[in-house]
């Protein structure tokens, strides 16, 4: 949700050489339908323990960038914009799994006329 240069300032390091996009008025949020966080995605037992995990891991919250409540969902989208992996959080704490985006990509690059 930051602006191009918070986008490059976090994606910078972690992303180097991937395109990161911003989205500072959230309307890709609302295309996907991601609303904004109620009670029981904020206070779930099971965001009260990830939370507590990761500070455990020595991972702390950082400052909030743009809309704090906005709900988090996880998308792959191929060029053409067919959708490969769509994962609407429950809660704040529900970030998607990883090998479902590996699996996504390896099935897409693995079809026909893939380039």
């Amino acid at each position: 949700m930051g602006d191009a240069e918070e986008t490059h300032t976090f994606c910078g390091p972690r992303a180097p050489g991937l395109l990161c996009l911003s989205d500072p008025e959230r309307s890709a949020y609302r295309a996907y339908g991601l609303g904004l966080v109620g009670f029981s995605e904020v206070f779930a037992p099971s965001v009260m323990i990830a939370g507590a995990q990761g500070m455990l891991e020595g991972h702390g919250q950082g400052t909030p960038m743009g809309e704090p409540r906005q709900m988090p969902g996880l998308f792959v989208i191929a060029p053409g914009g067919r959708i490969l992996l769509a994962h609407y959080s429950r809660t704040v704490a529900d970030h998607g799994n990883n090998n479902d985006i590996v699996t996504a990509l390896r099935t897409w690059s693995e079809q026909p006329g893939f380039r």
